[in-house]
């Protein structure tokens, strides 16, 4: 009566498999010949007696573990030992295609909702409740054969929804059914629950294929109780002692183990199985083995990352790096970074771009190079991965437009960063999303908020990047920044006040306002001029700024003779201020314009010439109004001159520190560099006969000046 119910015939089938299984056939246990021999006995007069129940499956195997126990009798890498290896591999894979019980792959009764990626404890489930499936995985693990253990589990996995995985090894044995067996006996009580292919179903989020509760192909209905061990669950099982032993041997801190992980996972990327391959990246990735997931050279993980991982577009890119696909690397990055309507922040797309040109650039190097992270892990399919498709001269100019992207990029994260800090910025929220999580035009850049927020130097930096020689507008730009850091202000005189209505007429700040005081009491609208508190200010930022245009190929947007003119003149409006009676103040006011042109880069030649014209402008003027004017701009080109000699003389020294009293400030300046600049841009000069002569007529011109007492 019990063999009427599949229940019945399970616990009669465990029964007789323990009778030749319990004792030397354990993993663990000492392999006794006398024993087997006993075993073997048993297992053949059940095989002919009791086919209804001790099965083909059962038969192979018993004769599996008793292949595996013996090839552990002998030492390792001994001929006997790999033979009987490789016949148990080939009895317990063969066998596997039998195991089609849910309950005994997973060692248990009742379905338990295991925490989604918990393979370990599934699997340790399985071992410790006796599934054949588990103990022959361990005894294969012993005898080191991890492909065997990968085909086996498989196998087994193709019992419960997975795919078709018997075609895995180069042979397998039959079961030898009893002679004595009449055609409808054969598998009577061992024959699959449903059809795989007809339950299957597949989760779009992670893209891990799951069987559904099977259906009878026979017609009869199978009554599930609801916490049953479901196909599903034995699938979980078969590919949870895979990951199990995977994880085992990566952690290793034995060489070989790694070794062996490196073929357990090539073996398993070989599988045409999509669900358990997309089961084999997930955990690889979620168990901190994620360079291992990566050197897998494989179109599948390649698709896998493109389409179930696509909101993570690193990990392609990272995959690409690693097999030396850096064009295609770099691609990834470039599209990611132009991405329009996802929620990706600028810096994020400036990473982007930067790794994008690093890929692109290692790309002219030659593909498939070495990579740093390791060999690769080879599969069946290891040569069908995509290969790069593009030319030499497609990537030279990508890499030029990235650059220029990155330029503006750049540009766009600096003009957010002013916004942010200024707390008067009146800007709508869109405009500042957009700022903040897209890659904005450089017009757009420019004329929706650098420009309409006077953002001068970004705008500088603007026309800069685009090449833009817009003499008026940069004229504009750079007295708009010299009064952002005086204006508004107070002043005690009127040639000071003169002049600063002068410079501020042709710039963006022309409301702001001079007061002219009368006494010494200020009426606290703007600093005082006289005290000079803005010089540093300004020299600064001079010195910022001209150091990020000047010398990178648009030198227009540092106007020389603009900005000679204008920091001069504000040089000697603070010296002859009549509040400028302290000479701590004169001592500040050294040639603080010439110290912040040096600091820029800008040579002593192209200095001097900017004095030239300077000093030509005046002479076209009335002779007698300029006179004081011309005497102040010749002792300025006194000072380019000393100052060049000094540093010239300075040559092959480390460091030259000048007198204190001449240039205050300069010795933290004048580099061996520096100097040795100097000293050739003085030699060629001299050299070339042009210098002289300007020094003689600087000698004339002063002599007039003086009636000939200079």
């Amino acid at each position: 009566q019990p063999a009427t119910t599949r229940e019945g015939q399970q616990r009669i089938e465990t029964l007789l498999n323990n009778l030749v299984s319990t004792s030397n056939l354990k993993p663990g246990s000492e392999y006794d010949e006398n024993s087997s021999m006993e075993a073997d006995s048993l297992a053949n007069l059940l095989s002919n007696q009791c086919y209804l129940f001790f099965s083909s499956g059962s038969r192979l195997t018993y004769l599996g573990f008793r292949a595996a126990r013996s090839a552990l009798s002998y030492p390792r890498e001994s001929p006997r030992r790999i033979a009987l290896s490789n016949q148990a591999a080939i009895y317990l894979r063969s066998a596997a295609q039998y195991w089609y019980s849910p309950s005994l792959i997973t060692g248990r009764l009742l379905h338990r909702d295991e925490k989604q990626g918990d393979f370990e404890s599934v699997a340790c489930m399985a071992m410790d409740y006796g599934s054949p499936l588990a103990r022959a995985a361990s005894v294969l693990m012993e005898l080191d054969d991890v492909g065997g253990v990968v085909d086996v589990c498989l196998v087994c996995a193709s019992n419960f929804g997975g795919a078709n995985a018997r075609s895995i090894g180069s042979q397998d044995e039959t079961g030898d059914d009893s002679k004595d067996m009449l055609p409808w006996e054969r598998g009577l009580y061992h024959r699959p629950l449903g059809s795989p292919e007809e339950n299957m179903n597949i989760d779009q989020d992670d893209g891990i294929h799951s069987p559904t509760t099977p259906v009878n192909t026979s017609g009869t209905s199978v009554v599930m109780s609801g916490v049953d061990v479901t196909p599903a669950d034995a699938l979980r099982t078969c590919h949870a002692i895979i990951f199990y032993y995977i994880n085992i041997l990566l952690v290793s801190t034995v060489v070989d183990s790694y070794k062996l992980a490196e073929r357990m996972v090539s073996v398993c990327a070989s599988s045409s199985d999509i669900n358990f391959l997309y089961s084999l990246y997930g955990y690889l990735q979620t168990s901190n083995h994620l360079d291992t997931l990566l050197r897998i050279d494989s179109p599948a993980l390649e698709s896998w990352l493109k389409d179930v991982k696509r909101d993570q577009p690193g990990l392609l890119w990272r995959y690409y790096v690693v097999h030396g696909k850096n064009s295609l690397a770099g691609d990834v990055m470039w599209k990611r970074a132009c991405t329009a309507n996802v929620n990706v922040g600028l810096d994020e797309r400036m990473e982007c771009l930067t790794r994008a040109i690093n890929s692109f650039s290692a790309s002219l190097e030659g593909e498939n190079t070495t990579t740093l992270t390791g060999r690769r892990i080879t599969t069946a399919n290891s040569f069908a991965t995509q290969q790069a498709s593009f030319s030499r001269d497609e990537i030279e100019r990508i890499i030029t437009q990235i650059n220029e992207q990155l330029d503006v990029a750049a540009l766009q994260k600096r003009t957010l960063t002013t916004i942010a800090q200024s707390h008067n910025v009146d800007l709508d929220d869109s405009k500042i999303y957009n700022l903040s999580h897209s890659l904005i035009s450089v017009s757009d850049l420019y004329n929706d908020y650098a420009a309409p927020l006077n953002l001068c130097d970004i705008c500088l930096l603007i026309l800069q990047t685009c090449h833009h020689n817009d003499q008026s507008t940069i004229a504009t730009l750079w007295r708009s920044i010299l009064c952002e850091e005086i204006l508004p202000c107070q002043t005690h005189s009127t040639s000071v006040q003169s002049f600063l209505n002068s410079l501020k007429s042709n710039s963006m700040l022309e409301d702001e306002s001079v007061i002219l005081l009368n006494g010494n009491d200020s009426n606290g609208m703007g600093h005082i001029f006289e005290n000079g508190d803005w010089i540093a200010k300004l020299k600064n930022r001079v010195i910022s700024l001209g150091k990020e245009l000047y010398g990178k190929g648009a030198d227009y947007t540092f106007p020389l003779d603009l900005l000679v003119e204008s920091l001069e003149g504000l040089r000697h409006a603070f010296d002859s201020s009549a509040a400028s009676t302290d000479r701590r103040y004169v001592a500040s006011s050294s040639p603080w314009p010439l110290q912040a042109l040096l600091e820029v880069g800008v040579s002593f030649p192209e200095i001097l010439n900017a004095f030239d014209k300077m000093l030509d402008t005046l002479h076209m003027d009335v002779v007698g109004a300029v006179t004081a004017k011309r005497l102040q701009h010749l002792s300025s080109i006194v000072d380019v001159l000393t100052q060049w000699i000094i540093a010239a003389s300075t040559f092959s020294h480390r460091t030259v520190d000048l007198p204190g009293d001449t240039f205050d400030g300069m010795s933290s300046l004048v580099t061996n560099k520096y100097a040795e600049n100097a000293a050739n841009q003085l030699s060629r000069a001299a050299f070339s006969g042009g210098l002289m002569p300007r020094i003689d007529a600087y000698k004339v011109s002063l002599e007039s000046l003086v009636d000939g007492n200079a």
